[in-house]
């Protein structure tokens, strides 16, 4: 309502209804660099296929962007560095605890 109507929205407002995920108090570039300084630790794959989701946000139907998006995470999952972490995480967890995963209604189909 605030957009249609060119009403100013403050941001704390604009958290707490959900339009913005984050909003910063003080230094917003201290904040910028905290997150800048993550980036490193994800698969440069995987961070070149979230730029590619948001720069096409606000120019794809949300029903095309949604097929994108899926496709994208599979591609990913099937590269060498994924597949070494799940054979990693299955490595550390136990047979029991591997059959009550996926036996949870989570998975069932």
């Amino acid at each position: 309502m605030h957009i249609l109507m060119g009403d100013p929205l403050p941001p704390r407002e604009a958290e707490r209804k959900g339009l913005v995920r984050e909003t910063v108090g003080g230094k917003p570039l201290d904040r910028a660099m905290e997150i800048a300084r993550r980036l490193p630790s994800f698969t440069p794959e995987s961070v070149a296929c979230i730029k590619r989701l948001v720069r096409n946000a606000t120019e794809t139907p949300l029903a095309q962007g949604l097929v994108l998006e899926r496709n994208l995470f599979l591609n990913l999952c099937i590269t060498e560095p994924a597949l070494g972490r799940m054979r990693s995480m299955k490595s550390r967890t136990s047979p029991r605890r591997r059959a009550l995963w996926w036996s949870s209604k989570e998975y069932e189909s």
